[in-house]
C-alpha cells in the first residue's frame, strides 16, 4: 500500500515539474512572448504625418523661393533704371561739355557733375596742365607731371601721390582727377587721362575718360 502512494507522488512530481519547465523554462522564469506588431491603422497615421510635414516644408521652400524670385525682379528692374539714368547722364554731360571752349573745369558741392570754370583760348594739354597746376599750388594740391601723349591719351604722374591717396579723402581725390580729366580733355584730339601712381586708399590709377568719368577707372 505505501509503494503505491509513494509512486504516486512521484508521478505527481514529474507531472509538475514538466508543467513547471512548460510554464516558466529551464531558469524558472516565465517565457518572453513575443512581441505583437503595431495595428496597420497605427503605421498608416505615422506615414500620413510624416507625408504631411514634408510636404508643409516643399510648400514652405516653395514660398521662400517665390519670394526670391520676385526680389531678385526688383532688383535687376533697379539695376535697369540705374543703368537708364547713368546712360542720360552721360548723354547730357557730353552735351554740356562740348558746348565750351578749351578751358578749365572742377566739379560741384558733390564733386559729381563738372561745372565750367574758365575758357583758356586755343590752349592744348600742356598749357592746360600748366593752368591746372598754377590753381594746385594755391590751394596746396599735388602738382601734375605731364608724361606723355599717345592715341588721344595723356599720360600723367602726380608730385605727391601719397597726399592723393591717402590725405585727401574719397570726395576730395575724386573731385581733383574729374578737375583734371575735364579740363585736359576739353582740348582737341584729347579723349582721356591716364594716371600713373600707386594705388591708395581714395583713388585708383588708371583710364579715365571725357564722356564716362567715374570714381574708378574705365578697364
Amino acid at each position: 500500500m505505501k509503494k503505491n502512494i509513494d509512486r504516486q507522488h512521484l508521478l505527481f512530481l514529474i507531472i509538475g515539474t514538466a508543467l513547471a519547465f512548460q510554464l516558466f523554462g529551464c531558469n524558472g522564469e516565465k517565457p518572453q512572448t513575443k512581441e505583437t506588431a503595431p495595428p496597420k491603422t497605427q503605421v498608416t497615421e505615422e506615414k500620413t504625418g510624416h507625408v504631411k510635414k514634408l510636404e508643409a516644408k516643399i510648400n514652405d521652400l516653395t514660398a521662400k523661393n517665390k519670394e526670391l524670385a520676385k526680389q531678385k525682379a526688383e532688383l535687376f528692374e533697379e539695376v535697369k533704371k540705374q543703368e537708364e539714368q547713368k546712360t542720360e547722364m552721360t548723354k547730357r554731360i557730353q552735351k554740356l561739355i562740348d558746348g565750351y571752349e578749351p578751358g578749365i573745369w572742377t566739379t560741384d558741392d558733390a564733386h559729381l557733375f563738372p561745372v565750367f570754370k574758365k575758357v583758356i583760348k586755343s590752349a592744348d594739354s600742356k598749357r592746360i596742365i600748366e593752368e591746372l597746376n598754377h590753381e594746385f599750388n594755391l590751394e596746396g594740391l599735388p602738382r601734375l607731371i605731364f608724361n606723355k601723349l599717345e592715341k588721344g591719351t595723356v599720360f600723367i604722374r602726380v608730385s605727391d601721390p601719397e597726399q592723393l591717396t591717402q590725405r585727401m579723402g574719397s570726395s576730395g581725390a575724386m573731385s581733383y582727377m574729374a578737375t583734371v580729366t575735364y579740363s585736359v580733355t576739353s582740348t582737341e584730339g584729347i579723349n582721356c587721362v591716364f594716371f600713373e601712381f600707386e594705388e591708395g586708399d581714395h583713388a585708383i590709377p588708371g583710364q579715365y575718360c571725357r564722356y564716362s568719368f567715374e570714381p574708378f577707372p574705365l578697364q
